[in-house]
């Protein structure tokens, strides 16, 4: 195949794309909006069938009491306390609601906020990512705040509303929480990107304000052996008592030795898949942000997108794509928002043209390069573990 034949099938493809971006341009925003909300359930799948060991409504039962990690899980331990929610079935309905509107919000709010064709792409990208495939794949969990916390911190315009989107990410996961806090710090050091510190200053307050807060919490109740670093204390040979909640935690490590052996086996079990699922299709965006930073700030963007979140997920975590996304996701977005698609700038025809292509080429890319999920070792296309449980038992 010569060069003239690459040139021209390159330009074949981009002019299918600009075409599809158009015409994606053209719809009603209505129309736009339920075809990317119908697109993230028939991409994504809706999981509810495998999250009986994440409804946790005895947290609730006890509350103000802590008897588990999940009781810090304030945004569902508080909400499902006040509104009387005590079953299984109650917490999952609870949640899916939520998950609802926060998928609806993903999807509306964008072009709402930049109404021409940036806006469409970027909620095009929220749908195509990894955000949209945990959101959907852990209902019943926490994930909800920390994922709809993560997009407020890095879209906001407004530094209150960033510390708003904190505090509701710090009530979903605190430990999580507390890792995007300090790999948004990190990113925010490169010389670059100045602009990005406030925003961390911001969000680094709150997040470990609400952690502290929270630990006080259980030392105060006699239960700082249920929080994670009291887990990581056991597993580390700090001492402290057993809790019941080890096996969830620990995925049945109970040493040192055991754990770390377990967490490389975990991570090795779905490799490659498993990092390709840390950005899916958008690894391409994650390379490009990187490599198109200055070169004195390369290294703290690839440590804070990349690097970091990577070795968080990997060592404190076996649940594989959950444990990475909340993390790595709301920075890469605060990035490419604001440092590409520069919501503040006015387009002209030329801009608006080459956005439409850029639309029409990421909705090619998201239709024909599935979502992979990975859960403690296992690589899976969301859908096929619902139609396992339905149709292959």
């Amino acid at each position: 195949m010569n060069q003239a034949t690459l040139s021209g099938f390159a330009q074949a493809v981009a002019g299918w794309a600009s075409g599809f971006g158009r015409w994606l341009v053209r719809l009603p925003m209505w129309v736009f909006a339920l075809l990317l909300i119908a697109f993230a359930v028939l991409r994504n799948g809706v999981n509810i069938l495998g999250t009986w060991y994440s409804t946790y409504p005895f947290p609730v039962e006890s509350f103000p009491t802590p008897v588990h990690p999940f009781s810090a899980s304030w945004a569902s331990v508080v909400s499902a306390w006040v509104f009387g929610v005590s079953s299984d079935a109650g917490w999952i309905l609870f949640h899916a609601l939520a998950v609802g509107v926060v998928l609806v919000g993903l999807v509306v709010v964008p072009m709402r906020v930049l109404p021409d064709v940036r806006g469409r792409l970027v909620s095009l990208v929220l749908v195509a990512s990894p955000i949209a495939t945990v959101l959907l794949q852990e209902i019943g969990r926490y994930d909800v705040w920390m994922i709809a916390g993560g997009v407020v911190v890095a879209l906001a315009r407004h530094l209150w509303v960033v510390g708003a989107g904190a505090l509701l990410a710090v009530t979903g996961n605190p430990d999580q929480a507390l890792a995007l806090a300090v790999c948004l710090l990190v990113v925010s050091f490169a010389p670059s990107l100045r602009w990005l510190r406030p925003r961390a200053g911001v969000v680094f307050a709150v997040v470990v304000t609400v952690w502290v807060v929270m630990q006080v919490w259980f030392a105060a109740y006699g239960k700082l052996e249920v929080t994670r670093v009291g887990l990581m204390g056991r597993i580390f040979g700090w001492g402290g008592e057993v809790s019941p909640a080890d096996e969830i935690l620990t995925g049945r490590f109970a040493d040192q030795g055991s754990w770390a052996l377990g967490q490389l086996e975990s991570f090795f079990a779905a490799f490659p898949l498993l990092v390709f699922s840390w950005f899916g299709v958008f690894w391409v965006l994650a390379i490009y942000v990187v490599w198109a930073m200055r070169a004195n700030s390369r290294w703290f963007v690839l440590i804070g997108v990349i690097l970091l979140p990577a070795l968080i997920a990997t060592i404190f975590g076996i649940d594989g794509t959950r444990e990475f996304v909340p993390v790595a996701w709301p920075i890469l977005l605060a990035l490419v928002y604001w440092g590409l698609v520069k919501p503040d700038q006015t387009l002209d025809s030329k801009g608006a043209g080459q956005w439409g292509l850029a639309l029409g080429a990421t909705a090619l890319a998201a239709i024909f390069v599935p979502a992979i999920y990975v859960m403690l070792g296992r690589a899976t296309t969301p859908y096929l573990e619902i139609s396992e449980f339905l149709l292959f038992r």
